[in-house]
């Protein structure tokens, strides 16, 4: 009598060998979306500093050479806490700049003047702002056991001074200097969440204004 199907026997081995293939699989999926988010987020700002250069330029020729007030986010200035607010629920992270910037979001500023200097007023036009993406968002992003230098992972920041003076920005164990206009990972050290203060920790940020000595306080939206 020719068997027709298959056993029980057979099934139970073809489901097996099925779970075993998908146990295989699926963290090496988890892998490549971690490295296609790290690669875009990488790509899409690490590369803004001929468009940023450019805005500029542009801004000073508008203006007869008198400031560089940028409206990068496509957004007039207001409050910083509610417009950095109404920013990041808009989408519109660096929008002026920036195509495919909706899964920015502002985190953190610094509020300065056109002078570089703390100034507490509702204008946007000169803060330096601490932004995550996919990769590098504290809650969500690629979380890693080991840190990658140079590649922005949960733990790491970006970040863009907009104000007219250079900015360090530093852990005990990193140090990042940004000139006006220029943009930059933060890359943290290890894989715990960056806190900010004024006095910089292995996982601490604390921002020096123009060569101050000492640290200045950053916001949260």
């Amino acid at each position: 009598m020719k068997r027709s199907g298959f056993t029980m026997v057979e099934l139970i081995f073809v489901i097996i060998v099925i779970g075993i293939l998908a146990a295989m699989a699926i963290p090496k999926f988890g892998e490549i979306r971690d490295r296609a988010k790290v690669n875009a987020e990488y790509a899409s700002l690490s590369g803004l500093d001929g468009t940023i250069t450019a805005e500029i330029e542009f801004r000073r020729e508008d203006s007869d050479g008198a400031d560089i007030n940028v409206t990068w986010h496509n957004t007039d200035s207001g409050n910083p806490a509610t417009t950095y607010d109404t920013i990041n629920d808009n989408k519109k992270v660096l929008s002026k700049i920036l195509k495919k910037g909706e899964k920015l979001k502002i985190v953190r500023y610094l509020d300065l003047d056109e002078n570089g200097s703390t100034s507490g007023d509702s204008d946007i036009a000169y803060d330096v702002i601490f932004i995550e993406g996919q990769a590098s968002n504290s809650a969500t992003g690629v979380e890693k056991t080991t840190d990658t230098a140079g590649r922005p992972d949960r733990n790491d920041v970006w970040v863009f001074n907009t104000s007219p003076v250079s900015v360090r920005i530093a852990t005990t164990d990193k140090n990042l200097t940004l000139a006006s206009g220029d943009i930059g990972l933060m890359d943290v050290a290890g894989t715990t969440a960056a806190t900010y203060a004024t006095t910089p920790g292995t996982t601490t940020i604390a921002v020096y204004v123009n060569g101050n000595s000492n640290a200045t306080d950053t916001s949260a939206p």
